[in-house]
């Protein structure tokens, strides 16, 4: 399995992950989740699957199709398991937001700041649906709504 920031960044999906794939499509492409989330007491059906840095969110109805993947830092840097391959990974939570935004920019996408009322902590790419996040300055997370 080959997973792309790059491609990641450009289309919104990496590794053959897209959206409305269901939990067993999720699992075929990446094996068993090595964590889960979102499960509560009335709904015991879990609505995140957590692969080390890589979170895939699954929608309503019955939590079934794949519609958001997030790329968190776990613990301290993006990790992702031993099987995998990593293509031109070079974003690390310790990048600044004027690292992030040359890096786009020496990759030829474009970029806008979203949610002003957040005070630039929200950057987005106009090719995808693709918004990277910030705290206190340093790269925090990178998700996708899935196409």
């Amino acid at each position: 399995m080959q997973i792309s920031l790059l491609e990641f960044l450009r289309y919104g999906r990496t590794a053959g992950l897209h959206a409305n794939l269901s939990k067993d499509d999720v699992e075929a492409i990446l094996g068993s989740p090595n964590g889960t989330g979102g499960e509560t007491r009335r709904r015991k059906n879990p609505s995140i699957y957590k692969y080390e840095s890589l979170e895939i969110m699954f929608a309503e109805p019955e939590r079934q199709n794949a519609h958001r993947l997030t790329i968190n830092p776990y613990p301290d840097d993006f990790m992702f398991p031993p099987s995998w391959t990593i293509d031109d990974w070079s974003l690390h939570p310790t990048d600044s937001v004027e690292d992030v935004q040359r890096f786009l920019e020496d990759n030829n996408l474009s970029y806008e700041f979203r949610y002003p009322e957040l005070s630039n902590k929200v950057l987005g790419v106009v090719e995808s649906s693709v918004e990277i996040y910030f705290d206190d300055g340093l790269l925090c997370s990178i998700t996708s709504l899935l196409k």
